[in-house]
């Protein structure tokens, strides 16, 4: 049983390692973007697969931004949108292109998007959610940050804190922005991209569109596709996305099959080219392949524990567990904001059910990656934690 313990010790404490690494680097306080001054001509386009109850909203939001009203166009790709929404987002003033596609993606939306805006209007694309709300200095943030890298992805946090599974996963997306953006950026590593709030140059938005053919894990195709090619992803904390967290079990598993399956595949395609380019020093393109190895953060919190007891009951030596343990609850605890550790003795009591949602999400998430899983959206506020 110890030689047992040992072998599953060692890839779970390069794991945590690797967690401890850049979370303690997320400390590390990079300088905000300096004011450009002229800002760059931009296109925030929303893609909106049947998102009637929450886009009008969006835009509403998304047209009160700090940035000059002639420099950036709000455009909404509607994919099976009722009339009348789409009546409502032409009076509020944005550019609707309807789409109908016989398996929708998010990758087909944006590629139709970037087919029919006039080539060569926009300098800056800027990627939201259906649900998203920009914070109102985001846009111009975005922008700062874009002056000086091709592609920016802005920190996207919690819009509602109303149930336990939301507070939970909002915990989840800020330590991600921890570890794998503040972090990585720190130690001059490309920032994960997550899908919204996202900035790029616009030719280069335009030519990996043209050749995006993600079903699920948009972001993650695009983020390795870029630092293939050699081009760092920056990261802007101050640029503030809010974004609705799952309050569902039923959703948040269909959310995280998607999110697991995609990164099983990126996995496979991505883990062999990735080492061979290590060795010519392409260290930002195998560290985000090899970031698709990495178990979900809920296996290492259920499984370390269980192998702890697990070599307590059998006799076997205990420290290493022990410290294995302690490596992970710092490594995570560094990623949680003042904000949400505010009661996060009581949300702790919701953890066991959280993980089990996730393991369960883990089990059935082959194939997942093949169709296209709808994550619906509700008319969400902003709340005053967040």
């Amino acid at each position: 049983m110890s030689a047992l313990l040992l072998l599953l010790w060692v890839p779970l404490a390069l794991s945590v390692g690797y967690l401890l690494l850049f979370s303690v680097a997320g400390r590390l306080r990079p300088a905000p973007a300096h004011p450009t001054g002229a800002r760059t001509r931009t296109a925030v386009l929303i893609p909106a697969y049947r998102e009637d109850a929450v886009i009008a909203e969006t835009v509403r939001q998304s047209l009160r931004q700090d940035y000059p009203a002639d420099r950036f166009d709000v455009v909404v790709i509607a994919d099976g949108l009722r009339g009348a929404t789409v009546t409502e987002l032409l009076r509020l003033g944005a550019r609707v292109i309807p789409v109908a596609f016989e398996q929708s993606t998010k990758a087909k939306a944006l590629r139709a998007a970037m087919e029919t805006l006039p080539a060569g209007r926009y300098e800056t694309v800027v990627v939201l959610d259906a649900d998203n709300v920009m914070a109102p200095d985001a846009l111009a943030r975005l922008d700062d940050a874009r002056a000086h890298a091709d592609v920016v992805q802005g920190r996207r946090v919690a819009k509602n804190l109303d149930t336990p599974l939301a507070r939970l996963d909002a915990l989840s997306e800020a330590v991600n922005n921890h570890v794998f953006r503040r972090g990585h950026a720190a130690l001059g590593l490309s920032a994960a991209l997550i899908g919204s709030g996202m900035a790029f140059r616009a030719e280069l938005f335009a030519e990996l569109m043209s050749q995006a053919e993600a079903v699920g894990g948009f972001d993650k195709e695009l983020e390795l596709e870029l630092t293939r090619r050699g081009t760092r992803i920056a990261y802007a904390p101050e640029a503030v996305i809010f974004d609705e967290k799952v309050a569902a079990a039923e959703v948040f598993v269909r959310q995280r099959r998607r999110w697991l399956a995609a990164q099983a595949h990126y996995a496979r395609a991505h883990a062999v080219p990735a080492l061979r380019q290590l060795a010519t020093g392409r260290v930002d393109y195998a560290d985000k392949a090899l970031q698709m190895l990495l178990p979900p953060r809920a296996v290492l919190l259920a499984a370390i524990p269980a192998l702890s007891v697990l070599a307590l009951v059998t006799g076997a030596a205990v420290t290493p567990w022990l410290v294995l343990s302690a490596a992970l609850a710092v490594a995570i605890g560094l990623g949680i904001p003042a904000p949400l550790r505010r009661g996060l003795a009581g949300d702790l009591l919701h953890l066991p059910r959280a993980l089990a949602l996730m393991l369960r999400a883990l089990a059935t998430s082959r194939g997942a990656n093949r169709r296209f899983l709808h994550t619906p959206h509700v008319a969400a506020h902003v709340t005053a934690q967040s």
